[in-house]
């Protein structure tokens, strides 16, 4: 990337403009990289978010899943960002050994200032999940109840929280969980687990479903 002096965003109407202040060489069937920002010691959240269908019939069978890798900041000035990021793709490298090395990339659209930045960077090698339906009961031509079980395995040398977001379809009540659950937008039913290194931790969860 060019090294670059000073870089002005700039509102005009509902689009921003960037303006840069020196001269840049661009060169015949070339691609030029222009650097934007700079924000050293962003504050990242690590975790890791594994997605499942909830399935109003019975099904058989263990799904084996690996969740995926998901890199979080806000784009606020206390993280030395505080302004719009424009849409691309962001690469990941770990600087934590020399030389760097390349760890992933995932690709964001316009991210305001004040607002969440989330990266799915790839699926993790050293985490993964067991979903399984246990119990199948139908209640009446309109309402089901279904009860999973999942295992989550750790084989890294370290504590993870693994978020397991189970979609639900159409009408939901949840009965009864071996976790604290959260409820959110979408119907979206999410644990958050936290797994010692070399572990596992198991949870399961009964609901209802109707239509």
């Amino acid at each position: 990337a060019d090294s670059l002096s000073h870089v002005e965003s700039r509102s005009i109407g509902d689009f921003h403009q960037y303006v840069i202040d020196a001269p840049v060489a661009l060169h015949k069937n070339d691609q030029t990289q222009l650097k934007l920002m700079e924000a050293p010691g962003i504050d990242v959240v690590k975790t890791y978010r594994l997605k499942s269908k909830v399935q109003p019939f019975s099904v058989g069978g263990v799904e084996r899943s690996a969740p995926e890798i998901l890199l979080s900041f806000l784009n606020n000035e206390r993280n030395q960002l505080g302004r719009p990021l424009p849409a691309g793709t962001v690469r990941v490298f770990d600087r934590s050994r020399s030389p760097e090395t390349f760890i992933g990339e995932a690709r964001i659209g316009h991210r305001p200032v004040g607002t969440d930045v989330e990266l799915v960077t790839g699926r993790a090698f050293d985490i993964s999940v067991k979903r399984s339906q246990t119990d199948f009961r139908r209640i009446n031509d309109r309402r089901v109840e279904v009860t999973y079980e999942l295992k989550v395995a750790n084989a890294s040398g370290r504590r993870v929280t693994v978020e397991l977001e189970e979609l639900m379809p159409g009408e939901w009540q949840l009965l009864e969980a071996s976790d604290v659950s959260e409820r959110r937008p979408g119907n979206r039913l999410v644990f958050t687990k936290s797994v010692s290194a070399e572990s596992e931790a198991l949870l399961s969860y009964r609901v209802r479903l109707g239509w």
